[in-house]
This record gives structure tokens, C-alpha cells and sequence, in this order.
């Protein structure tokens, strides 16, 4: 079994246009996900799906930089968007991430990678708190088959579905097998949020690492979690 994650990204966010080229530190946005998705010592790949639009040159710029694989299609229909992405990779699983999500944890990702091969589900997820997984927003992802992602793509129908990757996984979730692992204790603040989808949301995090010199890949998120609580 091969894992390859496949990062949702576009200059073109609604609440915080070109957020994907704001820097935290040194580095974009964008650069802090990929660089830390690169850390994993279970994805055999990373893929950036961005749209086909102009404005998101820049984000291809910034990948081909990295030595990241770039597909670009369809900024309304994001579903296939993914589907035509996947077909890059050989893998029989995918990790989906979202790039408004710079703090990812690759300790967590890896765990829900090795915890979904180990059993028969058809997707994962770690990337929200739910039930009683209780994670704090913003570390994990989400999980699936190849098979599943493909079916996607043929039965959703609903615009939601078709802009939601996963949407149709949630719509019919009693069709499918569902892990969502438990949060170590230091990932536990279901009550928190890492994402950056606002300028508030940026200027708070951008104020914790403004002096922060070093690599997105070296970054502890403990220790941003250990800010938030304070």
C-alpha cells in the first residue's frame, strides 16, 4: 500500500484572498504545509491541486520550488480536481489536506496513515474534533481510498459535493467504514483552532511567530498550542 497526500490550494480564498502567499516567519503559508508535509516518513508523495486560474501561477512557483508535483484544474468543481490529481500517483490511498493549515502535525498524520492501513475503512479522519476523538482543529487530515475517490467522483452530484471533497462521505456516512482515532493528550483542545481562514485568524498566529527564524518543518506545534492556552 502506497500514501499520497494531494493540498487543496488557491489565491482566490473568499474571506482572506492570497492568503496562500502571506508569510509566517520566513516562509508563505503555503510553504509552511508543504514543507512540513515533506517531513512524513509515510507519504510516499506530495501533490499540490490548485486551479487553472492565473492567479495561482505563484502557488506552482512555489512547489516547483520545493520539488512538489503540481495538477491544475478546476477551481469550482474541487472534487475533480482531486480525482484528475490523483491520477499523477500510482498510490492506493489518499491524504487530503487543506492548505489553510500550516501548523499539520506529521507525528499526527503518520499516525492516522499506519492506523488506517491497519484496518478496513474507507476513510479517516483526525483533522477536526468529532464525537470523541476530541482533536484540536488543524494538526490532522483526512484519509481514503483510491477506489473511494474515484466513486466520489462519479456519484456526487450535488454542488456541495462537488466543491466539498468529502462532502459526499458525510452526506452517506452509514455507506462507509469510519476511523477517527483518539487525540493524544497534547493534541487534545477540541475547543481550539489552527486554521487560518480570517485576517484575525493570521495576525494572531503571525504574532506568535514573528521572531521565529528557523523552518516550517522544525516548528513544534506544542508549542503554539502552549501559547493558546496560556
Amino acid at each position: 500500500m502506497s500514501t499520497v497526500a494531494i493540498v487543496q490550494a488557491r489565491m482566490g480564498s473568499t474571506r482572506l484572498p492570497g492568503k496562500m502567499s502571506m508569510k509566517l516567519g520566513k516562509y508563505t503559508i503555503l510553504e509552511w504545509v508543504l514543507r512540513r508535509l515533506k517531513s512524513s516518513k509515510r507519504l510516499e508523495d506530495v501533490i499540490l491541486a490548485t486551479t487553472d486560474s492565473p492567479k495561482d501561477d505563484l502557488l506552482e512557483k512555489y512547489a516547483n520550488e520545493l520539488g512538489v508535483k503540481v495538477f491544475r484544474g478546476s477551481e469550482s468543481d474541487v472534487l475533480g480536481r482531486f480525482v484528475a490529481a490523483c491520477e499523477i500517483s500510482k498510490a492506493s490511498h489518499i491524504v487530503r489536506i487543506c492548505a489553510d493549515n500550516p501548523f499539520l502535525d506529521v507525528s499526527v498524520i503518520d499516525g492516522l496513515i499506519s492506523d488506517f492501513e491497519k484496518g478496513s475503512y474507507d476513510y479517516g479522519f483526525n483533522h477536526i474534533p468529532w464525537g470523541e476523538n476530541k482533536f484540536i482543529d488543524g494538526v490532522g487530515a483526512e484519509i481514503f481510498t483510491k477506489d473511494l475517490l474515484s466513486q466520489m467522483g462519479k456519484n456526487a452530484k450535488l454542488p456541495d459535493e462537488r466543491e466539498h471533497v468529502t462532502r459526499f462521505i458525510w452526506n452517506n456516512w452509514k455507506q462507509f467504514r469510519i476511523l477517527s482515532p483518539t487525540a493524544e493528550a497534547k493534541f487534545r483542545f477540541p475547543s481550539l483552532s489552527l486554521d487560518i481562514d480570517t485576517l484575525d485568524d493570521y495576525e494572531l498566529f503571525n504574532s506568535h511567530l514573528s521572531n521565529y527564524q528557523g523552518n516550517p518543518e522544525n516548528y513544534s506545534v506544542t508549542t503554539l498550542i502552549s501559547k493558546l492556552i496560556a
